[in-house]
């Protein structure tokens, strides 16, 4: 009996030592590659498998070779794939060599699951991490102005960023957060503000241009822009801590009271092989700027952001669910002049911003061909416009007034997709409410949507990829029609591709549009409960060549053109009888057009782009001829160049804006606004530090823009639009620690 016992434990322990493993990792960094998959075609004598490596790189094989030699094949989005023979008795490393991100970058929007940019069928711009850190900019706007075709001014009223994308405001483009749409807009254009985004913990930017309200709805006919978050320290094993903190002068000030700063942390701790929790805080201050003012007035209004975030996460080859809360606390203060006999006093405003938003989400792959993604989401956002009287003999202070809006609401979708040997199939559904609250909304109710969606992409001898899309949905208030979307992508040649889309769209007035009213002695704007919903159509072409010309030279060409029209586009109109009141109405409509193109180019450490795009903007109610358009040109060119041997990074990006026309109405007459030309360029350098630092510095707005002045019936020659404040220096140091 002894020696059958001792003989089972044997034969167990010999068992187990047959399980061998693979360990894959970066071949330049070293560092292990999850999510990598491995696999082995089904023959004759034995079946195929598939099988994934966790994040310490590793993939427990299946099975013992009994000495014979096994193929085995190792795919990854990120890496080139490799083909290897396996003949087993002992644990293998196998390195992978990165493919170029600068032309191979990898998406998620499109399809809900990770594809080459250069294979949907959408036109995808990404900015990826790497691009994020070289910029030196401290929130999102800064970062993305830099791209052809999307521009951002400074509301000089509020403090907020506005977003022009396609020649449209930014409430034509969807704003997602992992693929949930954010809540709580602001401004005049109705749009969500990103510098909101906590910079420091966003992993990549995918931009998506073109209709696609079918796929995600209202305000997505200029395209989406999908902010991907970290979910946690890429290749931790148990533990990981990063910390940044930042320098920045404001134009040729600095000090105390005259600088940009800001600091971050982040705790990831691995709580098991499947679990992990993590927690960021983030502190961004701007002192202000003054430009030429002089007293208590500021040209650029102060602002201070707390941001802090906490997620807990479960993620495996068939599961990955996480739970994620996160909070925004930002104050911009409005500096008024002390005036008045014996005891001056000055009026300041404070714009007050909170927002709390919980997401829970998840994705089921049930098998390598059939996924379940849903979300839920709440966000509760609320901005209060706080008034100051300021004593100038003590500097006490007292609130005279508080005026507050906000909006609450619910988010929820789900999503089930399968693979066939040719056609992909998605079907799903969303929900999202609205509510108003606040003294500026007068008896606001709740406004829910309710949507039903279903596209097929379809492939023809990997040449054609046909994707139609459709969408219904119902409004508590409004009618809303079948919306329609197709994209077409044709592989001309292995290099050549083409890629056409047309879509409508449906946005339903918002809370704000419909039940605003705010009053006072310089304020009187109120929304209209009659307002008609806007339609939309839009058509968008390209053309795109990607070859390697030679050995570690890789290069790519395109050229797309767009063009948009909205009916019954809503616009707030100032009053005949009364200069000061600005009601919402509903005008025939708007249209844009334009035509874009691009050049990247990628040789060994240098990689270099060129950006040309054409846009033009209506400005008249029904645009028939060309002569109703204003045209302004773009060029935006970056040359990235690493120095491997000094572990350092160099970065020159340039834009040029064109006279910039802004359509514009008074008292029944459309005339066109032009915004001056300028040019912005920045230099950033990073470079690696031992044991987990490195330090990154450089100069932004180097040919010191500040204010652009706009031209036109509607202003003096003194009027102008902030868009920089000056040539600054900034200098970054961030801690790294993995184990």
């Amino acid at each position: 009996m002894k020696a059958f016992f001792l003989f089972f434990f044997l034969s167990i322990f010999s068992f187990n030592s047959w399980a061998q493993h693979l360990k894959l990792l970066d071949s330049e960094t070293k560092k292990p590659i999850e999510g990598a998959v491995l696999g082995k075609k089904a023959d004759e004598k034995s079946p195929g498998f598939c099988e994934i490596s966790d994040y310490k790189g590793k993939i427990k094989l299946p099975f013992s070779p009994g000495g014979k030699a096994v193929k085995l094949e190792i795919h990854h989005l990120s890496y080139h794939n490799v083909f290897i023979t396996w003949k087993g008795h002992a644990d293998t490393t196998v390195f992978l060599k990165p493919v170029n991100q600068h032309l191979n970058e990898v998406v998620v929007t499109a399809h809900r699951r990770p594809e080459s940019a250069k294979n949907v069928v959408y036109k995808v711009q990404v900015i990826d991490r790497e691009k994020i850190e070289q910029s030196g900019s401290t929130d999102l706007p800064a970062v993305l102005a830099m791209l052809p075709g999307l521009n951002f001014t400074q509301n000089g009223a509020t403090g907020t960023s506005d977003l022009v994308m396609q020649g449209l405001e930014g409430n034509y483009v969807k704003i997602l957060v992992d693929g949930i749409p954010m809540v709580g807009k602001s401004g005049t254009e109705e749009e969500i503000d990103l510098s909101h985004i906590n910079i420091n913990l966003v992993e990549r930017v995918e931009i998506v241009e073109g209709p696609m309200a079918a796929a995600f709805g209202a305000d997505a006919l200029a395209g989406v822009i999908n902010i991907i978050t970290k979910k946690g320290a890429e290749n931790m094993e148990r533990v990981s801590v990063s910390a940044s903190w930042q320098e920045e002068t404001v134009g040729s000030s600095y000090g105390a009271d005259e600088s940009k700063r800001s600091g971050d942390a982040t705790v990831n701790l691995r709580l098991s092989p499947k679990t992990t929790w993590q927690a960021s805080a983030g502190w961004r201050d701007f002192k202000g700027w003054k430009n030429e003012y002089e007293g208590r007035r500021y040209f650029w209004h102060p602002k201070e952001q707390f941001l802090w975030s906490s997620l807990l996460r479960r993620h495996d080859k068939n599961l990955d669910l996480y739970y994620k809360i996160s909070f925004l606390d930002e104050t911009i203060v409005s500096y008024g002049e002390f005036s008045g006999i014996g005891t001056p006093t000055a009026i300041d405003q404070h714009f007050v911003s909170n927002r709390w938003t919980h997401s829970l989400k998840s994705t089921w792959n049930f098998s390598h061909t059939s996924t379940l993604s849903a979300y839920i989401s709440y966000a509760d956002y609320i901005r209060d416009a706080e008034t100051y009287a300021v004593n100038g003999l003590d500097g006490s202070k007292s609130k005279t007034k508080s005026s507050d809006f906000g909006t609450a609401g619910w988010n929820a979708r789900a999503e089930y997709s399968r693979q066939w040997k040719s056609v992909n199939l998605s079907v799903g559904s969303d929900l999202s409410s609205e509510k108003g609250s606040g003294d500026k909304i007068a008896n606001a109710e709740t406004l829910y949507t309710a949507g039903l969606f279903c596209a097929a992409e379809m492939r023809w001898k990997d040449r054609i990829k046909i994707r139609p899309a459709l969408r219904y949905s119902y409004h508590s208030v409004y009618k809303s029609p079948l919306i329609p979307q197709i994209n077409i992508k044709a592989n001309l040649t292995e290099q050549l591709s083409l890629r056409a889309a047309y879509g409508k769209g449906f946005r339903a007035p918002s809370i704000k549009e419909l039940f605003y009213s705010f009053v006072d002695s310089n304020h009187n704007i109120k929304g209209n409960k009659d307002l008609n919903p806007e339609k939309s159509v839009n058509y968008q072409a390209g053309i795109q060549w990607q070859n390697e010309l030679a050995k570690n030279w890789m290069s790519q060409w395109s050229a797309s053109a767009f063009y948009n029209d909205i009916e019954d586009k809503i616009e707030y109109f100032q009053s005949v009888s009364d200069a000061t009141q600005y009601t919402a109405y509903n005008v025939l409509s708007k249209k844009t057009k334009g035509l874009s193109l691009e050049h990247k180019t990628v040789f060994r450490t240098l990689a270099l782009s060129l950006n040309y795009s054409y846009t033009g903007v209506s400005n008249e109610l029904n645009s028939k001829n060309d002569e109703d358009f204003g045209y302004f040109s773009e060029w935006a060119a970056a040359a990235s160049h690493s120095l491997k041997k000094w572990k350092l990074n160099l970065n020159l990006n340039y834009k040029y804006t064109g006279e910039r026309p802004i359509p514009r109405e008074n008292n029944g007459i459309f005339y066109m606004e032009k915004v001056e030309a300028h040019h912005m360029l920045d230099f950033t350098f990073l470079k690696k530090l031992p044991i987990g630092f490195t330090i990154s510095g450089g100069a932004k707005n180097i040919l010191n823009v500040t204010a652009l002045r706009l031209e036109g019936p509607g202003h003096n020659a003194e009027t102008s639009q902030t868009v920089g404040y000056g040539r600054s220096y900034y200098l970054k140091l961030t801690y790294q620690f993995l184990k």
